[in-house]
């Protein structure tokens, strides 16, 4: 039994793995059960199986109670690559109140039959999930003899159509704030996914981490970088096409950075950062450089509480504009950056309160921004139209429905418009829509991504 800190956020736990290569018919003879206690486990690189405490990492553990252990499992959520379908299958895993309680999780398909002894701690409940099954599969979930839950499902029911295996620009990378990151490739026919392990760092016990795209070297293709405004630690990421984003420099900044923003200030086609503390409105523009070291261009006293910084292009020339929003006072002010740091003010108007999403878009193909404006509570959603003399315009104003707390804007057809990733962490719930040049929507990908993402970022792996 491995024994760690308490309470670890996010494991990936080794299962026993039989697997009868090019055999047909019955399961093979199930591996040996190994029992993890989870309350005291640590994330295997190796490992399949994911699992998580319920909430994770927007509330603690321990907060579900129950009168007896119970569970639940499902298969859901078909997706396609090179003619392949595959399954995602996961459940909840909830220990009685008065004791730890021991589950055995068993995924039996064709060709493989394996199980795992996952002692969750009392009163706790926990999510697991695994995303690359394929075939006729099962998955049952047992405690003290007794089956609590189970599911199946044939793979008749996630059989592709039509398969395309051209990838789209960019990628989006699924994040847990705690350093573990999935890739997800939309491909072209805008209607299949393909997921993928990128990151495997497990360095954050808060779940605060944010992950940015920069680019470093100039080479095709983006870093990543993560950034934890807890503990202030401070990573980047650099891809390589066998393993994924490695880390490649780690250093500590300054906490409390609750903005981190990839900009472009110099037309080097490196990556600048603003870094912004809405707490106390100290603003930094910083410099990147390939070796993973920084620089800073300026240091400056913003004033406080923009809760939205945003990159957006307002002109023909190589830099950044900035967009910034407070949704609490509902002030919006499109903000100038200049190769020397220095910052100037386009326009300084009031917009309505409460949108807590504010992204900049492509709606035509003169690669100036617009901007999609979301408000999670009530759902309305606006297409909003920028023009270099800082005003704005309206392409739409429609209602959605409510709680996606994730927006991403990408380009995933290999089109000059956006493509938008929605995500809603309390139902695990993701849609791919499609964007229209006169502000309409339509739905590529409407599937089950699971409940313990806290963010989709944009990145562009290969520079296509």
């Amino acid at each position: 039994m491995i024994s760690a800190r308490s309470g670890a956020p996010a494991l990936v736990l080794p299962l026993a793995l039989v697997v009868a290569a090019g055999l047909a018919g019955p399961a093979a003879a199930s591996a040996p059960v190994e029992t993890r206690d989870v309350a005291g486990d640590t994330r295997v690189a190796d490992g399949r199986l994911t699992l998580r405490p319920v909430g994770s990492p927007r509330s603690a553990p321990g907060t579900a109670r129950v009168a007896a252990a119970s569970a639940t499992a499902f298969i859901s959520s078909c997706f396609v690559y090179d003619s392949f379908g595959y399954v995602e299958l996961g459940g909840s895993l909830t220990a009685d109140p008065a004791a730890d309680t021991e589950f055995t999780i068993r995924i039996v398909n064709d060709i493989e039959d394996w199980q795992e002894s996952v002692l969750v701690p009392a009163g706790e409940t926990w999510e697991f999930s695994l995303f690359d099954v394929t075939g006729p599969t099962t998955v049952t979930i047992g405690s003290g003899g007794a089956t609590l839950a189970s599911a199946s499902r044939d793979v008749p029911d996630c059989t592709p159509t039509t398969v395309s295996s051209t990838y789209g620009s960019d990628e989006i990378v699924r994040w847990d704030g705690y350093g573990f990151g999935e890739i997800v490739s939309t491909l072209t026919d805008g209607n299949t996914e393909w997921f993928d392990l990128v990151i495997e760092d497990s360095f954050s016990d808060t779940g605060t981490a944010v992950l940015v795209p920069v680019q470093l070297d100039g080479v095709p293709g983006e870093e990543l970088m993560s950034y934890d405004p807890v503990t202030g630690r401070q990573t980047f990421y650099a891809y390589d096409d066998v393993v994924g984003y490695t880390p490649v420099s780690t250093r500590l900044w300054s906490k409390g950075w609750d903005v981190v923003t990839p900009v472009q200030l110099d037309g080097d086609a490196l990556s600048e950062l603003v870094v912004y503390n809405s707490v106390t409105g100290r603003q930094v523009l910083v410099n990147l450089f390939a070796n993973g070291s920084t620089g800073t261009y300026s240091d400056r006293q913003w004033s406080r509480g923009w809760d939205v910084v945003e990159p957006v292009q307002l002109d023909a020339d190589a830099q950044s504009e900035l967009v910034v929003y407070n949704s609490v006072t509902g002030r919006q002010v499109l903000v100038n950056l200049f190769s020397n740091g220095t910052t100037g003010t386009y326009s300084d108007r009031q917009w309505s309160k409460g949108w807590d999403t504010v992204e900049p878009i492509q709606l035509d193909t003169d690669r100036l921004s617009e901007l999609m404006v979301y408000n999670s509570v009530t759902g309305r959603q606006v297409l909003v139209n920028l023009f270099a003399s800082g005003s704005t315009g309206t392409f739409s104003d429609r209602l959605w429905s409510k709680g996606w707390d994730v927006v991403t804007a990408l380009e995933s057809d290999r089109t000059a418009l956006s493509e938008v990733a929605l995500y809603n962490s309390a139902t695990g719930r993701h849609v791919l829509i499609d964007l229209k040049a006169g502000g309409g929507t339509g739905t590529f990908i409407d599937t089950y991504w699971g409940r313990y993402w806290v963010d989709a970022v944009r990145v562009n792996v290969e520079g296509d």
